[in-house]
């Protein structure tokens, strides 16, 4: 499941998490991160994985979500969710 947000009541830079990974998604700024990050506990049930995108009025976030359990097959949450950045992206107001 992919959701799309856009928030104009925080900055890009007031999204990103410490170890947010900075990299350009068809020519506009974006950061990948982990909002759950797969672990022993957590992962049985959801991972969680997201993409800011920089805009003129605040920040764009994508983020996926998916159950290991539930799942037909393992995802690999952050080239998935860049793949979709990648198909959804030229659709998004900047």
């Amino acid at each position: 499941q992919v959701s799309v947000e856009a928030f104009v009541w925080r900055t890009y830079e007031e999204t990103l998490p410490p170890d947010a990974v900075e990299l350009d998604i068809n020519g506009h700024r974006a950061a990948q991160y982990w909002i759950m990050k797969p672990t022993d506990w957590n992962d049985r049930w959801w991972i969680t994985c997201g993409i800011a995108y920089k805009t003129s009025y605040g920040v764009i976030q994508q983020t996926l979500f998916y159950s290991p359990i539930y799942a037909a097959e393992d995802v690999d949450c952050l080239q998935t969710n860049l793949q979709r950045g990648r198909e959804l992206s030229n659709y998004y107001i900047y």
